[in-house]
């Protein structure tokens, strides 16, 4: 059975190496009452995915990350605190991500998530 942390890792890197990648299977990760919220606009189901695959392309690095399970719901919880870099650009951002998720054997679904650039 896999750690919190190792269920955290393996989420990120699918999620992450998706967003990063072609995006074209974004929509796995999300269902119909996924919710989201980047930046203070929130969103749900079908319109998250079209939000996140309409972002510009972003490389994530230097995450910190933590997890814990959430009792008897078989569900995680996930921050990361790390920086991004948009394309085209040569500066780092400093970035901040929850997420709610629900991990099978064969799938991540995202229930709740909320992405907020950190401006210090």
């Amino acid at each position: 059975m896999a750690t919190p942390i190792q269920v955290a890792q393996n989420f990120l890197a699918a999620y992450y190496g998706e967003v990063e990648g072609s995006r074209a299977n974004v929509q796995n990760f999300y269902n119909e009452g996924s919710m989201l919220s980047y930046q203070g606009e929130e969103t749900m189901g079908i319109n998250a995915v079209t939000k996140i695959q309409t972002q510009p392309r972003m490389k994530h690095g230097n995450t910190q990350v933590d997890c814990q399970p959430v009792p008897a719901s078989g569900t995680y919880i996930i921050t990361v605190v790390g920086q991004i870099q948009t394309e085209g650009e040569t500066h780092l951002l400093q970035y901040m991500e929850v997420f709610h998720i629900s991990a099978t054997q064969a799938a991540f679904l995202i229930l709740n998530q909320i992405f907020k650039l950190v401006m210090i």
